[in-house]
Parts: structure tokens; sequence; C-alpha cells
């Protein structure tokens, strides 16, 4: 007590901390006496702890407690709970030890501390897992993992990873991060061990290799696109990203019209352009880059010179610039000549000097390789124009009439006098070999003359044309009514009247432009199913229109896809199998599909998929698209053998008897030695007295009798049974002679609950693990010092 208190009618008062007895008288002259401990101060919290959270067989987890405040009473006492229905039990000390023959899953224990000066507080719950050594292992052996990813490898003891007891630490962390849960982070290339500590030691229980490495994350070509001729070899580097990736390995993946192989390729006729080569890395297929190859065809000619003649003033000179085509051709050595070298001459430079009039023809020729190109130019000397004056310079008049423009050319003796004429806008003006313009439309327009000599002299005359308005007369369709399907399109002619209407220009409407719309020029695009009137309008202000009733069909929407549910099943013999097929598109026209089988044999379809299952083996079942569009899917089908069923169990022993705590294991034989499921499930026609597990152990409980039965549950209805007599177990005396004996008694979670004589022990009623002179008892506590034992060791 911390103040006082109160007893009937009689209270009292602490003084000061210390130990003392109250005696009372009842009114009946009865004296009682009760002892009373005064406490400095009341326990407010207790803070639990222990030296490990994760302990093996053999070891022993030492329990330490922090009373606040620290005037209050520091004695605690441990209870313990190993999740048992009898609640918490009282430890014996601070410390827990944990039986070496312990071997089961991994198992909690659960620790609480609690004040001993009567106001029962307690600490927080510590759980402390025991774990099986022997039953621990990773989940993979080793570890690779890329830089920068992270992947996990937890310890597990037996099937359970009890990671929050458990640290993961990196050899070297400039190689690879330990996180929580088991998580390992790539951080540079090389190889490193991660080692697993339980909480509060430093010795790890076990460790596992990674090796940290550096993965590939794209691939560069010297070139994406090529041009090659035919049998001509070429070559494609290829460089992999990053440079310091750990697996650098290159595979080449051509398509079939490229010839080679180890990236020496060519190609040959028939070939279509644009086929691909692919560098796949080998560390991951999915990174590549892709190198376009096109067939390459040669031309050549002279790059100054478009005419097929040359023509020069005397003492005149031009240099010819050949090239061929593609590029890498052009390192050729050319040949120059001249047939008349008195008229003109040419030098291995390509300079064509005018010595004469007259006409001679250079020849330009290169034969590099056994492969020769030729070209040849007439060379004409003259005496050039040197001038062109026109008359008028300008003019301007009305559409339909016509205008002469008088040249003069100088100099008088020129050689060629013979001028080319051309007019900027032919619809506007029009001129002929004589300068005669004809005016056609309102516009203007420049009419050039130019002298034919090669002395490239030109003279113009701007032409501007007056408009003669004439209205459109009448609009004529080439089609009054036009049909199409959805996607389509139709190119409607308009004809306007009279032929020299000044503006032909229409306007074009749509009467429904979600069905059809229609463009500037006529040209109806067929939108969706319905029907639209098309109108023409004339923009002339004459109010002149004309129609076409058009009508839009639905198209055909072929199949793209076809999926299976399933896509593999398997079965037995004499079974059925319905796969569902879905096609898209939804809006397919047809969806109608044609069924086989692989084997006949095996397993047959019809026409709604429906597979029947005929004999053990494998066949491929195919829907075929129906509408052309050559879409298929297929369901691989595995038969197999019917059941074989079960015809008999025999149960050795038939008949069994033991004590209380005794287990006795069942044999089971299931005939025939080839029944296909033989799995039997067992039962007890009384739980309490008996039970038995998955594999016909039977655990004695009480005394009286039971009967065990194995069933088939492949459903052929076959079982057998077992009589089972359960007598009382003896006393303690059997077993302890002496209750002055010195024992060790664990619980069954292997957890010492007690240690000393076993007179004084003080236990509730449950099993309990006895170990005295040596030996191991499984015991039976019915009440204080009264026990029963079963399965001595």
């Amino acid at each position: 007590m911390a103040n006082g208190g109160a007893i009937g009618n009689f209270s009292y008062r602490a003084v000061k901390p210390g130990n003392t007895s109250i005696s009372f008288s009842t009114t009946n002259g009865t004296t009682k006496t009760f002892d009373v401990i005064v406490v400095e101060a009341k326990v407010k919290s207790i803070e639990l702890s222990t030296d490990l959270d994760c302990v093996f067989p053999g070891e022993t987890v030492h329990l330490s407690a922090k009373v606040s405040p620290e005037n209050a009473i520091q004695t605690v006492k441990y209870e313990v709970n190993n999740g048992s229905q009898l609640g918490w039990t009282d430890l014996c000390d601070d410390k827990i030890e944990v039986s070496p023959e312990w071997d089961g899953n991994v198992s909690t224990i659960r620790i609480r501390a609690k004040s001993t000066d009567g106001f029962d507080v307690t600490s927080g719950i510590c759980d402390v897992r025991i774990c099986n050594v022997n039953k621990m292992h990773f989940y993979t052996d080793s570890l690779t993992v890329g830089v920068g990813d992270t992947k996990s490898n937890s310890l597990y003891f037996g099937n359970i990873s009890p990671y929050t007891v458990l640290h993961y630490k990196s050899e070297d962390e400039n190689i690879a991060i330990a996180g929580d849960e088991a998580k390992i982070t790539g951080v540079s290339p090389g190889r490193t061990t991660i080692s697993v500590y339980r909480k509060g030691c430093n010795i790890p229980i076990a460790n596992f290799p990674v090796e940290v490495y550096v993965p590939v994350k794209s691939i560069e070509l010297d070139r994406y696109e090529i041009h090659v001729p035919f049998y001509t070899y070429f070559t494609i580097n290829a460089k992999v990203l990053p440079e310091n990736a750990t697996d650098k390995r290159i595979s080449f993946y051509k398509t079939s019209a490229i010839n080679g192989h180890d990236n020496k390729w060519y190609i040959s006729p028939p070939f279509n352009n644009g086929a691909e080569i692919e560098a796949h890395s080998v560390e991951n297929p999915d990174i590549k880059a892709v190198c376009k190859v096109y067939q390459e065809t040669f031309q050549y000619g002279l790059s100054n010179l478009d005419s097929d003649k040359i023509y020069l003033s005397r003492g005149e000179s031009v240099t010819v610039e050949p090239f061929i085509r593609p590029e890498y051709q052009n390192d050729r050595t050319w040949e120059y000549s001249s047939s008349d070298s008195d008229i003109a001459e040419i030098n291995q430079n390509g300079c064509i000097t005018a010595k004469n009039i007259g006409t001679t023809t250079i020849c330009v020729s290169t034969d590099t390789d056994g492969w020769r190109a030729v070209i040849y130019k007439d060379v004409i000397v003259i005496n050039k124009v040197s001038s062109i004056s026109l008359n008028p310079s300008s003019a301007e008049e009305k559409e339909g009439e016509q205008i002469q423009i008088k040249a003069t050319v100088l100099p008088e003796d020129a050689t060629n006098k013979v001028l080319a004429w051309s007019s900027s806008d032919e619809s506007v003006a029009s001129v002929d070999n004589n300068g005669l313009v004809s005016l056609l439309k309102e516009g203007h327009a420049l009419i050039t003359a130019y002298s034919t000599d090669g002395s490239d002299i030109v003279a113009t005359c701007n032409i501007s044309v007056i408009k003669r308005d004439v209205l459109v007369s009448s609009i004529s369709l080439d089609s009054s009514y036009a049909e199409g399907k959805e996607g389509e399109q139709i190119q409607i002619k308009a004809t306007v009247l009279p032929e020299d209407a000044t503006n032909k220009v229409l306007a074009w409407s749509s009467s429904d432009e979600s069905v059809a719309s229609v463009d500037d020029n006529g040209l109806v695009s067929l939108l969706k199913e319905g029907h639209a009137l098309i109108t023409a309008y004339a923009t002339d202000g004459s109010d002149i229109i004309a129609t076409c009733n058009i009508s839009v069909i639905k198209r055909d929407v072929l199949v793209a896809y076809i999926s299976f549910d399933p896509s593999y099943a398997e079965g037995k013999e004499g079974e059925q199998i319905q796969i569902k097929a879905t096609v898209l598109p939804e809006d397919a026209t047809n969806k109608v599909l044609a069924w086989s089988s692989s084997d006949e044999s095996v397993a047959s379809v019809d026409n709604n998929g429906l597979v029947s299952l005929l004999k053990e083996g494998h066949a491929l079942i195919t829907a075929y698209a129906t509408d052309g569009s050559d879409i298929v899917a297929t369901c691989n089908i595995s038969v197999m053998k019917r059941d074989v069923l079960v015809s008999s169990i025999s149960l050795d022993p038939s008949y069994a008897e033991g004590k209380e705590g005794e287990q006795i294991q069942i044999k089971a034989t299931v005939l025939p030695e080839d029944a296909t499921n033989k799995t039997i499930e067992w039962s007890s026609s009384d739980e309490s007295t008996a039970t038995v597990d998955d594999f016909g152990l039977i655990s004695l409980l009480k005394k009286g009798t039971a009967v065990i039965m194995a069933s088939t549950t492949d459903g052929s209805g076959i079982s057998a049974e077992c009589a089972v007599v359960v007598s009382e177990l003896l006393g303690i005396e059997e077993i302890l002679t002496n209750e002055s004996s010195y024992v060790k008694i664990f619980n069954l979670s292997g957890i010492l609950v007690y240690e000393g004589i076993y007179s004084d022990a003080n236990l509730v009623p449950d099993y309990y693990i006895v170990v005295c002179d040596g030996k191991n008892v499984k015991a039976k506590i019915l009440h204080k010092n009264a026990t029963s034992m079963t399965n001595r060791q």
C-alpha cells in the first residue's frame, strides 16, 4: 500500500516505508492478523527487455525490467504465455531456458513483467520467437541483382520467415545494401556477402552471396539506314550502353531478304526495300536497335550542265563536273576527249575552251572496277546574243483579245536569233513562238523571251488582262445518284456552263455531314450508313445548283482477334471441355468460327467449341475465322487416363488398446496398387476418447472406447475400421517413488517452468515434460503433487 486503507469498520494510515503486522478483533471475540507492506511510491510503469528476440533450442533468454519511479519497489515477477488456453504462467526465474530437444516450427513466447507491490502493474508484452536452426534456409541460395534494382531473399525456419527479429547486413555496402525485410539493393558491380544476425547478437547465423551487375539500358548503331547495291558486303557496328554494362554481348537477327552471317551481310534480287537487321542484347533480348536496308541504284551525269548542248563564244571556257550517285562512287577517275579540237578542246581537268565557230562533241567517261559510265555533250561555238528588247514592254487588254510583241535581238550577226517564249500564267495569257499573246482571263502574266543559243539572255513584258463577266447558266453533275461503303470516297465531277463563265468556282455541302462530307473539289467521304444529299452551288450570284443523292452502305468489319478461355486444358478420358471463344472487334460482320483438332483420335471438337476427350494423349484445338481474315486461335488439350477407384482398405492393427496419453500408429493398405487417388480421410467416433491425424496416428485421450475409420476420398465409398480401447493411467508412484526427487519440468513448448524438489512444485493442470534421474517423461499434472506420466524415454 502507498497511503492507507480500510477493513470493515477499521481504517489504517501508512506512516513510512517498511513491513508491519496489523491485528484486530471481531465482535465475536476472534482476533485476526495480516501483514502490511508500506512502499515509498506506487509503481507507475515497467519497461521489459530481453537479451534475445530469436532463440534456438538449448539457449537461454535473460529478462530485465526497469521500474518507474525509481523509489517504487523494484522487484518484479515474470509471466509467460505460449499461446495455450491456460493464459499467463509465472516464471520461477528471470530467464527462459529452451529445451535442447525442441524440434518444432517457429513458435512465439509472450512475456510480461508484473509489479510486486500489490497493484499488479504490468509491462508491455515482449515476443520471443523460438526457431529451429536445423530447418533454417534462404529463399534462394544466391542472389543476382542489377545496379539500382532491389530484390528480396528472406531467411526461413521451415516455411516461416521471422523477419522482425532478424537483421541483414552487407559485407560491402559499396556493392550492395541490405535493408529491412531482406531487401537487397545493388549499388555498384561486384560480389559481396549478405549476413543475417539475430537482433542483439553480433555473430551471424547464416549468409548468402550476392552478385551485382550493370544492366544493359540501350544499344546504339553506327547507322540506322544503309543503301547498298546487290552483292556488296556491309557490316553494322553496335555499341552497348552504358559502357560499363556487365554483359555487352549482342546477337544479330535479320529478315530472310538479307543474306550472310557473323555481321557480314549482302542483298540480292528479289529484294524489298526496308528489310531490317536487329541487334539484340543477350542479357535482355527486349533491348534492341534496328537498321533498315535499301537497294542502291547508280545515277551519273554533269552536275553543272543540264541541257544536251553547250553553247560557247570563241575564247569562252567552262569546266564540266561529272558525278555518280551514290556518293561513295565519286572517287573514280574520269577521262575527257573532244571529237574536233580545232573547234573546242577539253583538258583532263574537264575544262572546255571554245576556239572556232562550229560544232564538236566531248566525251566524259570512267570504267573503274569494270563498270563504265559514258557522257556525251555537243559543244557549239557561236556568236552569242548580247541583248533582247521587247515592244511593248507592258500592255493591258480585255479577255479574248490578242497583243503582238516585237523582239529586237543584238548583235545583228548573232549566230542564233531564235527566241523561246513563255507565260508565267498560261491560264491568264498564252504566247506563241512569234510573240503573239492571247488574253484568256482576268489577271496578270509575265511574258518572257529567251535566247536559245546558251547565252541565257532574256526580256520580259507585263500583261494585265481585264475581266469580262459571264454568269453560270447551268451545273451538271456526272451522277445524280451514287452509293458506296463506309470509309470509301466518291469523286463527283461537275460541268459548269457556259464554258466562258467568269466564275466557275462551286461551293459544296452535305445534308448530313455525319453520313457523308464533301470537300471543295466535290470529293465525297462516306462516313456511316445512311443517306445524304450533296449539293453544288454556283458562287457568282447566279443561284444555280445541282444535287447528287448518296447512299452509304455499312462496310464489312473483319475479325481482328480470337481469344480462348481456356487456352490450355486437361481432363480425363470420356469427359468434355467447353472452350469459350471471344471474337473481336465486337462489331465484326461475320463472327462464325470453324473448329478442328490436330488429332481426332485423342480429342474431337464440334462447331460450338465443345471438346470430347477420347483417349490419353495431346491434341491442338484450332478455331478459324470464316470471313477471310485468316485469324486463328488455339488451345492445347491434354487427355489423361480415367480414374481407377479404390476396391479395398486393410488396417494394421484392426484392434488396438493403450493408456491415456499414448499414441498408436495405424498402417493402411489401399488396393488396387494402381488406384488413381489413394488419399485416406481419418475420423474417430469419439474425439474425446481418441483422435487421429491425417497420417493414421492415434492419440489416446481418456478412458473409453472409440472406432477409428479410414475412408477413401475418390468417391468409391470404401472404408475400414479399427476398434480402440483406452485405459486409465497409473499414478505418479509408478515413476516417482520419492516426492523429494529433484526434477526439471518443461511445458510442451520446451520452456523450463520449474526446477527443484518435486513436492514443492505448484503447477496448473496440464501436460508437461518431467526430467528426473536422466529420464524424460511426458506427464499430465492433475493437481498439486498428483501426476500421471506417459511416453517414457
